[in-house]
């Protein structure tokens, strides 16, 4: 997919975390920095990223990450993200 479609957030992030899987933590930082690339607002990767970089032993890159997570703009409400459903009808 990614060969046809180099620029897909999906198969980027699918890839990334089959690294993950594997342990491969170099290449799924490369892959989770690719799909940033595409993407800078993506979660998903820096969610990820921090993760990886934790576990690459890089504690000062993880920690940028999760505070790019954290930032106010990026909480549910502002991202268009429904966080106070209504009840369901019985």
């Amino acid at each position: 997919m990614l060969a046809k479609y180099p620029r897909s957030r999906d198969g980027l992030r699918e890839l990334g975390f089959s690294y993950y899987q594997q342990h491969d933590y170099p290449q799924g930082r490369e892959t989770y920095e690719r799909l940033q690339a595409v993407d800078p607002d993506d979660l998903a990767a820096h969610y990820q990223l921090a993760i990886l970089y934790r576990r690459m032993g890089d504690k000062a890159k993880a920690a940028r990450r999760v505070r790019q997570i954290r930032r106010p703009e990026r909480r549910p409400h502002r991202l268009g993200v429904c966080t106070d459903l209504p009840p369901q009808a019985p």
